[in-house]
This record gives structure tokens, sequence and C-alpha cells, in this order.
């Protein structure tokens, strides 16, 4: 084959071969000849590297591999930056959406910091494709993909739970839109490791158009039911704010859950019990201590303590020096010292001005 295959490339080759070979007499001399002949020597080894080589098939397939692979490292990349931006609360873009732009923000500041140290995304940055995957739009998406993956394992470890506590509450951002923020609470069990865990994790926002019970009684519906197909039959608890429409026993958003919870959990005991969030307790707390009408005592506290904040606040020798003295236990002897004096002193000021307008009443009344 290799004497054959070389005499027919020859053949092509060389002018001696083209018209034909007609002398049969000399043809072992002619053979040996072409056998030791350069052409024959470069037909073998084209032979040989031909038939080592892949097919055409099998080197399509390798640089189809390569490129699914260095994709895939591009994304990745991208992926991780964005989950590690996101998850520390960072803003991710600047003035210019150009990534040669000096203010071009967070994200693209950080993918060029990459691309110094990996040579594959540099590569991807440098090249001339109009395919970065840097710009907004494909940013946005990759957010809302992380943002769905990690919502879905929330949804499926509180269904292994089965039963859940729902906690919502609504508030204007600065856009001026009223959006609403669900919660779901539930218990992890760990049986392997004979853990407990009380789990209070974020569902999403919504946007609320209408803030009467029956329409925030319809959102949570769809969201939690319809959306993510939470069975209603394991609800057994509901935590909102004090106000009306939310705790409100006759046509508030609680009496309105358990209307539903009876009518389609074909069931007429179904009850999640409505709790007061704590959060807005504690907040009310404070804020009735602060008030006018509470206590004097109370009062006098809060007064101690933003007299103390102001003095030093007001001055930065005075906040330094504080800072230097608060490492040692005595200052701190010294400033509870002179605050129970404070509040001793004004606590006997303000006996005496009760003391003062309940003498004056006395001489009205004695005119």
């Amino acid at each position: 084959l290799g004497v054959f295959g070389g005499f027919l490339v020859i053949m092509l080759l060389s002018t001696q071969y083209v018209s034909g070979y007609s002398d049969w007499k000399h043809l072992t001399q002619s053979a040996i000849i072409h056998c030791n002949s350069k052409q024959h020597f470069r037909s073998d080894v084209a032979l040989v590297q031909f038939s080592e080589s892949k097919s055409i098939e099998a080197i399509i397939s390798k640089q189809y591999s390569l490129e699914v692979k260095k994709w895939r490292e591009i994304l990745k990349l991208l992926f991780d930056v964005v989950l590690t931006l996101s998850g520390l609360g960072l803003a991710f873009r600047g003035h210019g959406e150009n990534i040669n732009d000096a203010r071009c923000g967070i994200y693209l500041s950080v993918l060029k910091l990459l691309a110094k140290h990996n040579q594959v995304f540099k590569q991807h940055l440098q090249s001339s494709l109009k395919i970065k995957y840097t710009s907004k739009t494909i940013t946005e998406e990759i957010i809302q993909i992380l943002a769905s993956e990690t919502r879905n394992s929330i949804l499926k470890k509180c269904k292994a739970a089965k039963f859940f506590t729902v906690i919502a509450d609504s508030t204007t951002d600065i856009s001026h839109i009223d959006q609403m923020a669900i919660m779901i609470r539930f218990v992890e069990i760990n049986k392997e490791q004979k853990t407990v865990i009380i789990t209070e994790r974020f569902l999403c926002f919504v946007p609320v158009k209408k803030g009467d019970a029956n329409s925030l009684k319809d959102l949570i519906v769809n969201v939690l039911f319809k959306q993510y197909e939470l069975n209603p039959e394991y609800l057994v608890g509901q935590a909102y704010d004090g106000a009306a429409v939310m705790s409100g026993v006759y046509g508030g958003l609680q009496k309105k859950i358990n209307d539903y919870l009876k009518e389609n959990c074909n069931n007429e005991k179904a009850y999640a019990p409505y709790i007061h969030c704590p959060s807005h307790q504690i907040n009310l707390v404070l804020q009735n201590a602060a008030e006018e009408k509470s206590s004097t005592n109370v009062k006098v506290f809060f007064a101690c303590l933003q007299n103390i904040y102001d003095y030093f606040a007001h001055s930065h020798r005075r906040w330094n020096l504080l800072l230097e003295k608060s490492k040692s236990a005595e200052c701190f002897t010294s400033l509870v010292n002179e605050d129970q004096n404070l509040y001793e002193r004004e606590l006997e000021d303000t006996n005496n001005i009760s003391l003062v307008a309940d003498s004056e009443s006395e001489i009205e009344n004695d005119d």
C-alpha cells in the first residue's frame, strides 16, 4: 500500500508519471528508484500522520468541548461575583456602563480585577466579540436566576417541614411604591444530626395596589398557595402589625385568611391564629415610653441618655477622650455615678416643680 500509495501521489506531483507508465520491462528498477525518492518518503509520512489523526467529527467535537468549557468558566465567574456582591448588599452599577470607564461601579471594577489574574476571562474581555455578558440586562437576569434558585431551596425546606407561619408587612419605598414583604417561618428537623432549628426566611416583595383586607388576602393567597404551591392546610399561624386592616377580628386580613382556609381546606375547624408581630410590639413600647404622657422616671432616663450623647458628640476632643478613657473600667464607673447624680438632680427638680404647682393650685383654691 505504501509503494502504490506513494506511486499514485508521485504521479500527481511529478510530470514523469502524468501521462502514465508504460516501461514494464524496467518496472523493478523504476520501482526501486521511486521508493528511494523524496516524494515517496513525504507521501509515506503524510499517510502515517493521516492514519494517526482523528476524524473531522472528532476534531469538531473536541473544539466544541473546549468552547463549552471556556464559556462555563466565564459564566461561573460572573455568577460568583454577582452572588458575592448581592450577598453583601452592595450596589452594582456606577456612573458608566463601559467596563473601561473609571467610574464604572463595583461590579465591573471587580471583573476588571479578576481579568488580571484569569487569562481566559482576560482574553474574553479583550476579544472583538460583542457578547461579553457584562451588560446590566444580563446582570439583572443573573440576579433573578440566583434569587429563583434561593427561593426554590427555601420552599423545598418549607415543604419538607410541612407546617409554616406567614409573616407580612408593607411599606412605601423610595419610588413611592407600596411593597409588601412576605416571609415564612418553619421548623427544620435534622434526624441525622438530631437538631431542631426555627427558620425564618424572606420570600419576595409584592407591589400593593389596594390596601383593603380583601386585596391583601388575595395577594398573599396568590403568592403562597398558587405561585409557590404551598399547602394551605399546613398554615398554622400569621403574624402582622397591629393595624386594624391586618389585625381586625371581624374584617381584618387575619379573619379573611381564616375564612379562606375554612373554604379551601375542607375543614371547618381550619384556623391560623394571628400573632401581633413582636418587633412591632417592641417598637410601640419604646414609642409609648418616650411620649409626653409617660412616667417621669422614663422621661428623665431618656433625657439623660440624650444629654450624655450630645455632650460628647458636639466636640471631637470630648469624643476622642471618651474613646480613650472607655478602655478602662474606671471610666464606666464614673459615668454611671455621674448619670446617677444627674438623674437624682433632675428628679429633685421635677419634684420641686410638682410641689410648686401643687402649692399654686392650693392658693388659687383658697382665693
